[in-house]
């Protein structure tokens, strides 16, 4: 069995990027393989996910292995080639009536041309594209179903190309927005590419297709220029009512469903980002509690065991004005693993630890852990280069990691978000004593470097160190 996620669009970046985060504490047994789609190459959001992808990526090389001892960043993620995938690769400014060849249909195939001019109005024809579709999903639908080409240039034949020829048991993941141009545009799309080239090969049984589908849960003010064709939030419902529509349709029945596992997620407010944005690097929305609920279906689908069938999983918040553990699915299951995540990186990136870490890697004979019990044990002569660069690794996907979480804790719309404190070195709603760095160090004294072990001083270190930050009765 095989993991694939595709994240279409900001809103399925953003997705991504959470799912990411989450399982840098939930260690899953298989690979993900991930691909971001966008046809907006500088899509800040996009952008953003990359980032932590990468950083995520380099991060776990140094920290997996089977004598690892915690969850912490098991998971391995491997990057499509390229990550980012836009059907305008190669065009420098993609407009409709071009990449259909409309002025050659108008001399050849007048019935095509007078087609297009039916479906399309003359500002949307000519409108560029570069900045994404504009919330018009129609464009974005016939662009994606003229662009991706499961089995021919990268990244698709080398994303989907071995897992069609080789693979025999793959879940494939879909998530973006229904509300936009990429989300509405590519899921539906994408989703039906794939399901119709497995079936043409016989093999449709073979794999799982599972979709997150987000309804309209952030707003932003209209652009300068009204009469400029733009995405416009005020249709974001109008929209969602109609993709619903089309995706209940499909799911009506077994033989025409190209979803096993639909997983719809809205939230009642949609409060305003603040700005209004076309696209390219500008585009670069904050990170939603909504996006947690999206890689929490995303893990339950991976993980899912039950029999296949088409299914519609519903899950809501019993309290409107906090989001806590229980308002999550699988709350209990993710609140520890979380919670140990955060006392982790609470306590790697103070002084104590990666400060001070660092200090005696660069001064290995007078840095002040040179008579440390655990720095003795676990850092022999020689290794101080590679630690060094190593921790900076972990360091770097560290300040991803908790920019998000402390983003993601923001009040939202009067509502409070009440999972983790992000302030302390503790989670809120536990009991027990609030251990600091200092008491952590005195019980890494305790460690010793597993016999024999071919795994790094600073890998086991870290497991040591996560293994310790774990609730304490």
């Amino acid at each position: 069995m095989s993991y694939y996620i595709i994240g279409i669009g900001g809103t399925g970046a953003k997705c991504v990027e959470a799912l990411v985060h989450l399982t840098a504490a939930v260690a899953l047994d298989q690979p993900i393989h991930v691909l971001l789609v966008d046809p907006d190459k500088a899509n800040g959001s996009v952008g953003q996910t990359q980032q932590t992808i990468g950083k995520y990526v380099e991060a776990s090389r140094c920290l997996r292995g089977s004598a690892a001892g915690s969850p912490f960043m098991q998971t391995q993620w491997v990057p499509a080639e390229p990550l980012v995938w836009s059907p305008f690769a190669n065009t420098q400014q993609p407009v409709l009536r071009d990449l259909f060849q409309y002025e050659f249909l108008s001399q050849q195939h007048p019935v095509a041309a007078g087609l297009m001019e039916v479906l399309y109005s003359e500002q949307e024809m000519n409108a560029s594209l570069d900045k994404g579709f504009l919330g018009r999903p129609s464009i974005g639908a016939a662009v994606f179903a003229n662009s991706v080409d499961l089995l021919g240039s990268s990244p698709w034949q080398r994303f989907f190309g071995d897992l069609i020829c080789n693979d025999n048991d793959a879940r494939i993941f879909l998530v973006g927005s229904v509300f936009g141009g990429t989300g509405a545009a590519g899921l539906p799309t994408l989703a039906r590419l794939l399901a119709d080239r497995l079936q043409k090969d016989g093999r449709r049984e073979q794999f799982r297709l599972g979709g997150a589908l987000l309804l309209p849960y952030f707003s932003f003010p209209p652009g300068k220029d009204p009469a400029q064709l733009q995405a416009k939030a005020g249709e974001f419902l109008l929209r969602s009512q109609a993709a619903l529509g089309y995706y209940q349709d499909q799911l009506k029945e077994d033989d025409r469903s190209f979803f096993d596992s639909v997983y719809l997620l809205g939230h009642d407010s949609q409060p305003s980002v603040g700005f209004h944005s076309l696209g390219s690097t500008e585009q670069r929305n904050p990170p939603h509690f909504l996006e947690i609920y999206a890689a929490a279906a995303a893990l339950h689908f991976f993980k899912d065991a039950a029999p296949r069938q088409t299914r519609t999983y519903m899950t809501a918040r019993l309290n409107t004005k906090v989001l806590g553990w229980d308002s999550l699915p699988e709350g209990a299951a993710l609140r520890e693993p979380l919670a140990n995540l955060y006392r982790f990186v609470y306590a790697y990136s103070s002084k104590f630890f990666y400060g001070q870490l660092q200090n005696q890697f660069l001064n290995e004979r007078g840095g002040p852990l040179k008579w440390t019990t655990w720095y003795k044990a676990f850092f022999p002569k020689g290794q101080s280069q590679q630690s060094e660069e190593d921790s900076q690794r972990i360091f770097s996907y560290r300040e991803r990691l908790v920019a998000w979480l402390q983003t993601i804790q923001q009040p939202q719309e009067g509502m409070k978000v009440h999972l983790l404190n992000t302030d302390h070195f503790k989670v809120l709603d536990t009991d027990g004593p609030n251990r600091t760095p200092d008491d952590v160090s005195k019980v890494l004294d305790r460690y010793k470097p597993q016999p024999g072990s071919t795994e790094s001083g600073l890998r086991q270190f870290v497991h040591a160190l996560y293994h310790e930050c774990r609730q304490r009765p």
